[in-house]
């Protein structure tokens, strides 16, 4: 099965399939485009890249929850999909929060479940 942002559907509603699907089959196996910054992700930090950074290829990952964290950036809470990394060095030790949001799921995720 292939879930896909499609032409003509709202973030909105494919983020909701995304979290239907992974209530009921997690962990969802992902292949997700990657901005630069991603190599610098450490600890718990919200990986919330910025459209004007450098893309890089394709990464692997399996997404394995969701939630909310505090972001300094706008000093708010953000939501996020939490990864595991095959890199332990990524994260917190191979674990990930990349932030979910219109403006950003449109350009770096495409789910494979």
């Amino acid at each position: 099965m292939s879930l896909t942002l499609q032409e003509g559907m709202s973030v909105a509603k494919f983020e909701k399939k995304l979290l239907k699907d992974l209530k009921k089959k997690s962990p969802l196996a992902c292949m997700v485009l990657m901005y630069e910054s991603y190599n610098w992700v450490v600890g718990d930090e919200l990986y919330d890249p910025q459209n004007h950074e450098k893309m890089e290829p394709g990464h692997a990952m399996l997404m394995i929850g969701h939630g909310r964290s505090w972001s300094g950036y706008k000093n708010r809470f953000r939501p996020f999909f939490l990864f595991q990394d095959s890199n332990k060095n990524r994260g917190n030790n191979g674990y990930l929060k990349m932030r979910r949001g219109k403006e950003l799921i449109q350009i770096f995720i495409t789910m494979k479940a």
